[in-house]
């Protein structure tokens, strides 16, 4: 039986390490070996004793020899190929303080400055070296598994080492919210550092570790407040010391609005020597050694928008912002209510007219018809047309409120009403007119225009300050006339009008019953008297039938003059036909007798 080695005679003496790693096999059989190798999970097939493994992962590499009645297994591990990573604190009197972070290895070895070389089989365990002095140094940190090769990659940093802790400086703060602060100052390398936040300097409730150096700027969320005080917090790593930074605090800022007045409210812890500015859109409004419970802004605007701020210096130089607490300026008064509008009737349509108020700039208009809200016009505007007003039924009157840029509304205007046209009794050619009175401005006369139905002028007829007129057109009339009444302003420039009604004549005419022709000029003649007549046929007969009498222009006043056949006719009983038509196509008849009287 061959000796026990004789199994194995080819064997590997490190079977680990970092990729890329080789695996060396050692022949140690008998001369004139015959053998075959199978490497990498059996795909490479070779008569090497040396191979690369590039690939992290595990292997059986597989030894074949002929004499051997089966093969033998070499398990392999090559594992990737990570530097160590840790961390190294700086800590007074040129101390150091390292600890790894994750460690992967079973072993490490630490070489200060290419001197010095600790080695642990503890990775949880810090490693503490102190420096001969201040300077700047190397820290190389290798890692290695056990029994593996010492191939694995190494870490390396460089530092400069204290001989005492730095206190963290603060530049400024600034309130984001109420639950999120901006912190920005500066912070030693290779420090630990932490920020406290509490409601006042007395009180920290909140740590927040800081995994930063240098210059820091960033956010950080913290309990809900309206003001809040924070401090930056440096460790010494090796021995526990702190250094603290200035107490930083920032200050509750709450704006409102009122007529004309902006009032902003303060809070904030008290710190000695500090500055206190409250800014209002970013120009100072207040600088003061205290803060006080209120600020109040009298120089503000409608609808203008205004940002509060409090920016504390404090002693050593740290500045803080609180959070912009912004407002919308309100005017300083209720809006003056407008005159009375200007109202006149123009056909089936009022027209409104109105001024500017005296002061301020208006947003819109609200047009209000017998105290019902009709109708919104742009600011812009100072007229309106009502077209739904029915002034040729009643009088209609209208006042006028109007709302400010700054969300004011006016009281109503005082209200004015329109002229209200009406017919009064007719008697032949003479009618009577009344109106209702103006309502608004001073009225200093009315006037009565009549016009055909073509729009030609039939007159004028000034009423004063009456509200009812006579107006009598005489004899040459049209059927019917339109009539309006125009009223003048005291301001001597304006004018408002009623509305336009007609006035129809009734077509009408007479024959006396007797008459007497002797020529005194007196009731002489036989004839028709009315008006509105287009045709007028007359016809006169005597007690026989005999015609004595015929014309075809009675509606223009011809008549019988009591002859007949050139000699007066005698005294008696006479009968009349009469056929006359009015200007509107209608035709009257009428059979009558008339008396000729004579005297003796």
């Amino acid at each position: 039986m061959s000796p026990a080695w004789a199994q194995t005679p080819i064997t590997a003496e490190v079977t680990r390490g970092c990729a890329p790693f080789t695996v060396e096999l050692d022949s140690v059989g008998e001369v004139g070996l015959v053998y075959l190798i199978l490497y990498n999970n059996l795909q490479d097939t070779s008569r090497d004793l040396s191979f690369t493994y590039t690939e992290p992962g595990t292997d059986s590499i597989m030894v074949v020899i002929q004499r051997l009645d089966e093969p033998y297994f070499i398990p392999v591990i090559i594992e990737p190929a990570i530097p160590p990573e840790f961390e190294v604190f700086t800590c007074a009197n040129n101390e150091v303080r390292v600890e790894l972070v994750n460690p992967l290895y079973d072993e490490y070895r630490y070489v200060f400055d290419a001197q010095d070389t600790l080695e642990s089989t503890n990775p949880s365990q810090p490693q503490e070296y102190t420096f001969s002095g201040v300077g700047t140094y190397s820290i190389t940190v290798e890692g290695s598994f056990t029994g593996a090769a010492q191939n694995c990659p190494v870490a390396t940093t460089t530092l400069t080492t204290r001989d005492a802790l730095t206190a963290p400086q603060f530049s400024s703060l600034i309130a984001l919210s109420d639950t999120e602060l901006q912190v920005e100052g500066v912070l030693a390398e290779n420090t630990e550092h932490r920020l406290e936040v509490g409601l006042s300097s007395q009180s920290f409730t909140n740590d927040q570790a800081i995994n930063q150096s240098g210059p820091l700027n960033a956010a950080f969320s913290v309990p809900a407040s309206p003001f809040h005080c924070v401090q930056l917090v440096a460790s010494d790593a090796c021995s526990g010391q702190e250094a603290r930074s200035e107490i930083l605090c920032t200050a509750s800022v709450i704006a409102g609005a009122s007529q004309g007045f902006n009032s902003i409210q303060l809070a904030s812890e008290a710190i000695a020597n500090a500055n206190y500015t409250v800014t209002k859109n970013g120009a100072t409004l207040l600088n003061s050694e205290t803060l006080p419970p209120f600020v109040g802004d009298a120089s503000v605007e409608c609808n203008e928008p205004y940002d509060y701020q409090v920016q504390i210096t404090h002693p050593g130089g740290g500045v803080s912002y609180s959070l912009i607490s912004s407002v919308v300026g309100l005017a300083p008064s209720s809006p003056t209510a407008l005159t009375a509008p200007i109202v006149s009737v123009s056909g089936s349509a009022v027209d409104l007219s109105w001024g500017a108020p005296s002061e301020g700039s208006v947003a819109t208009h609200y047009i209000y018809r017998n105290t019902g809200l009709i109708d919104s016009t742009a600011g812009t505007a100072l007229s309106y047309t009502d077209l739904a007003a029915n002034a040729d039924q009643a009088p209609v009157c209208y006042a006028i409120t109007y709302q400010d840029v700054c969300e004011g509304f006016s009281n109503p205007s005082d209200s004015a009403c329109s002229i209200f046209l009406q017919q009064g009794a007719t008697t032949g050619n003479v009618f009577t007119v009344e109106w209702t009175a103006y309502v608004g401005d001073s009225v200093s006369s009315y006037q009565v225009l009549v016009t055909d139905p073509d729009g030609m002028s039939l007159g004028t007829f000034d009423a004063g300050l009456n509200t009812e007129a006579l107006i009598d057109l005489g004899t040459s009339l049209p059927e019917e006339v339109q009539v309006v009444v125009r009223a003048q302003l005291v301001d001597g420039s304006t004018q408002v009008f009623s509305n336009v009604i007609t006035v129809s004549f009734t077509s009408n005419f007479g024959l006396p019953n007797a008459f007497t022709p002797d020529g005194d000029d007196l009731n002489d003649v036989f004839a028709l008297k009315g008006n509105f007549l287009a045709q007028g046929l007359l016809e006169v007969y005597n007690r026989w039938g005999e015609q004595v009498f015929r014309t075809e222009e009675a509606h223009l006043g011809q008549g019988w003059d009591g002859s007949f056949a050139n000699q007066p006719a005698p005294t008696g009983i006479y009968s009349y036909y009469v056929r006359v038509q009015d200007i509107n196509g209608n035709i009257i008849e009428r059979r009558g007798r008339v008396f000729l009287l004579r005297e003796e």
